[in-house]
């Protein structure tokens, strides 16, 4: 009995090694993703507290110094919650990006796996034909000598 051999096997092969590797970097910009959100998180806190402590200098009416060096503090915490959030929006952007990526490796993963479906389906009716003919075959010889 022949057995099947799909010839895009190799190519099917590497499909499923690039849909992997997109699946591994997309849950690489995932973990991106979450540390930039963290990231963020971390300097708004910073620069809440940095708010109540720039209040209390200013009720306290410490000397200009120390305001002054206050205020530079707080824009410092602005300036880094403003990066992170400028982080987290290019993560987001490289995370949709892999997910496309990884979705079009699927895709092409797929329409792989539906062609050698439909070929193994074309397979199976040409060994099925083959197998009609040869009990049609064998039955017609049994027919032929008995009725000889």
């Amino acid at each position: 009995m022949k057995r099947f051999r799909f010839p895009l096997s190799g190519v099917q092969r590497v499909r499923e090694e690039e849909t992997k590797g997109e699946q591994r970097k997309l849950a690489h910009h995932h973990r991106v993703e979450s540390q930039a959100r963290e990231k963020l998180e971390d300097a708004k806190k910073a620069e809440g507290k940095g708010m109540e402590t720039a209040r209390r200098q200013l009720t306290q009416q410490d000397n200009a110094w120390e305001v002054h060096q206050g205020r530079r503090h707080l824009e410092d915490l602005q300036y880094q919650r403003r990066t992170a959030a400028q982080g987290v929006t290019d993560s987001e952007k490289r995370t949709g990006q892999a997910r496309q990526e990884f979705q079009e490796a699927e895709r092409r993963e797929k329409i792989l796996e539906r062609l050698r479906d439909r070929r193994y389906s074309e397979f199976v009716r040409f060994i099925l034909r083959d197998e009609q003919k040869e009990m049609d075959e064998f039955a017609s010889q049994q027919f032929r000598r008995r009725a000889a």
